[in-house]
């Protein structure tokens, strides 16, 4: 890192255009104390974790559902937000029956929710959900697909009934500012890499 600063100092770039992203305050400290040692400026300015907010890893689980179908643990994980109106009793019966038979079946977590679906009017919602946002947003950059999920979702209409929802839009919109500066890669994790290779793993509800 101390390198590629460098680097971009002696091609002109001024200090105040070169910026250091960490997800946490305390990964910034010592890099503040490290960088002045090697004549590098710098000025450090400390947030609020912004990735430790509920609704924040909701919204970036929901994001992690289009880069990999076969995340099990992520599907049933969205399903358990408090918007989607899916039965506690039903959520233990799915996931129950999802884990015993996919010790002989070998299929996803979605393909076994779209066939659970045809019983299920709040289930098949959350599948209709996952196939029309694909559909709609596969090509779209981060921060626009974070846009749509958040407000398609129901997210965004739950988030304003809370009893204090400022500061969780707040956070929100701090997370997807800070979206635009990353690409897919960076902020889900082989996001980009694929979805493409997914891309055909969803099909029509029943």
């Amino acid at each position: 890192m101390i390198e590629k600063i460098k680097e971009c100092l002696n091609a002109g770039t001024e200090p105040n255009e070169i910026a250091i992203l960490v997800r946490k305050n305390a990964e910034i400290i010592p890099i503040a104390r490290q960088l002045p040692k090697f004549g590098i400026p710098v000025a450090a300015q400390l947030f609020e974790n912004i990735f430790d907010d509920e609704f924040v890893r909701i919204l970036i689980s929901m994001a992690q559902i289009f880069a990999n179908p076969e995340k099990d643990h992520t599907i049933f994980e969205v399903l358990h937000a408090p918007f989607w109106t899916i039965s506690g009793e039903n959520l233990l019966k799915y996931s129950t029956e999802f884990y015993r038979e996919n010790r002989n079946k070998k299929i996803t977590a979605i393909e076994f929710l779209l066939e659970k679906s045809a019983e299920d009017a709040e289930l098949k919602t959350f599948c209709n959900f996952l196939i029309d946002s694909r559909k709609n947003f596969f090509h779209a950059r981060p921060a626009v697909l974070l846009e749509k999920l958040l407000y398609e979702s129901g997210l965004a209409k739950f988030i304003s009934e809370i009893e204090d929802p400022i500061p969780v839009w707040q956070k929100m919109r701090k997370f997807i500012e800070f979206a635009h500066d990353q690409n897919a890669d960076n902020l889900f994790g082989n996001f980009g890499k694929n979805r493409t290779a997914s891309k055909t793993r969803y099909r029509d509800s029943p």
